[in-house]
């Protein structure tokens, strides 16, 4: 008999944790909600500035036979030690070794995503492909994907990229 009642004082508080569990999983996710619902008033600028990113990493990382190692259009969405060190470097700021090798880069940004936004700076997370090789040829280029954080700075009205870092985690 004591046994039994063992098992069951066991089910019992078994039972009460799993209803207890439950209750702050809906509690929590009833808070995120509430948190993702007001976060719609900045839905538009979240847009733009992730837009901007996507922009601004796709003109970076593509570089064409024949191209000046430091494009004008490129450099014209940059900012801080980034758009300096690209004015030095050219393309080798993003692979190097591109501007000696005359690397053919091209990209595509697959996602976007901010994780931090103010009014004059952003943290965005770049999903891009990248196909990368020396020279024009027309041979078939391996696709590298890559996550990258996009810093991004408002200038005079405008988000620039103002630095390019390897995010963490299985994509590099």
């Amino acid at each position: 008999m004591a046994d039994r009642e063992r098992e069951a004082g066991v089910t019992r508080r078994t039972a009460v944790a799993v209803v207890v569990a439950a209750l702050l999983v809906i509690v929590a996710v009833a808070a995120w909600w509430r948190v993702a619902d007001d976060r719609t008033d900045d839905d538009p600028a979240r847009a733009v500035v992730m837009a901007s990113a996507a922009h601004a990493v796709t003109a970076l990382t593509t570089q064409r036979t024949g191209d000046p190692p430091v494009r004008a259009d490129v450099a014209a969405l940059l900012t801080g030690r980034l758009a300096d060190e690209y004015a030095s470097r050219g393309a080798d700021v993003v692979l190097p070794g591109a501007v000696g090798r005359r690397m053919t880069m091209r990209s595509r940004v697959v996602g976007t995503g901010v994780q931090e936004l103010s009014g004059s700076g952003a943290q965005v997370l770049v999903f891009l492909d990248l196909w990368a090789a020396p020279g024009a040829g027309d041979r078939e280029v391996p696709r590298v994907p890559l996550a990258r954080w996009a810093a991004m700075r408002k200038v005079d009205g405008e988000w620039l990229l103002a630095g390019l870092t390897p995010a963490g985690g299985m994509v590099s």
